[in-house]
């Protein structure tokens, strides 16, 4: 990752840092079938947290969390960063590489000098503060949620999302979907 202002890159990259290009299925809201059945009490609660940095819905498999998830974020006034985990978040800079591209797919501007880590396997302390600087300014605060985040079980990603998390402030609204509780400090949060 580089956060250097004298080069010029584009704003969105279309690959990630192993050159494959961006799986666009990770970032979409997942469709519910003709059969859903809407859960009004849930989604109540989830909106009277607007100010809750960190939400996590946890279930077993099969429970409906992501489509409860999807449902909620499909009716918010504003987009949401959805990214759907897959095994390859073991190694930080995809993890991080996949987040921004999330936030960015959502139409969310993020400063010219945060790039993409262009190492899968390591990220610069510097680009971690420029993200939670850039996101504690965010107006309206950034909804980020990280579907299937079981699959997350690298402590150093745990150690840095919770950095950003801290720093960012206000400005993220992180939402975890899981069927495990996750390598974070929750009692900060509860």
């Amino acid at each position: 990752m580089s956060i250097d202002d004298d080069q010029q890159e584009p704003a969105e990259q279309h690959t990630d840092p192993l050159g494959d290009p961006y799986l666009r299925t990770r970032f979409t809201l997942p469709s519910r079938p003709v059969t859903f059945l809407s859960r009004p009490r849930l989604k109540e609660r989830l909106d009277h947290s607007p100010h809750t940095l960190l939400t996590m819905v946890n279930g077993a498999a099969g429970a409906g969390k992501t489509l409860l998830l999807a449902d909620w974020a499909a009716g918010l006034p504003r987009p949401v960063a959805w990214l759907t985990m897959e095994a390859q978040e073991k190694r930080p800079g995809m993890f991080w590489a996949y987040f921004l591209h999330a936030v960015r797919t959502s139409g969310r501007r993020l400063s010219d000098r945060i790039r993409g880590p262009a190492d899968a396997y390591h990220v610069d302390r510097r680009l971690l503060t420029a993200i939670a600087e850039d996101l504690a300014i965010a107006e309206p605060p950034v909804t980020v949620v990280l579907d299937e985040y079981e699959r997350v079980t690298e402590p150093e990603i745990a150690e840095q999302l919770e950095f950003v998390l801290q720093h960012a402030g206000r400005g993220l609204r992180l939402v975890l979907v899981t069927r495990t509780e996750p390598m974070l400090s929750l009692h900060r949060y509860r």
